[in-house]
């Protein structure tokens, strides 16, 4: 399936947002890694399997701040 500009330009708005409020969580005695821990491994869909490119990303900051 290929991704579609309309597509882009729905998730773009979410993704900047997730990522500005990263920025600003950024202290200047900043220690912990910039994206959570992948103790658990990376996201996966319902079925199984790996989200990849952008996806991921987004799914590790959004995970932080909901905190899950």
């Amino acid at each position: 399936m290929a991704t579609t500009n309309s597509t882009i330009e729905k998730i773009a708005p979410m993704f900047t947002d997730l990522l500005i409020k990263k920025i600003e969580c950024l202290t200047t005695d900043w220690q912990k890694p910039w994206i959570a821990s992948l103790e658990q491994g990376l996201p996966r869909n319902i079925r199984g399997t790996l989200y990849n490119g952008g996806n991921v990303l987004m799914l590790l900051f959004y995970t932080e701040f909901m905190k899950f």
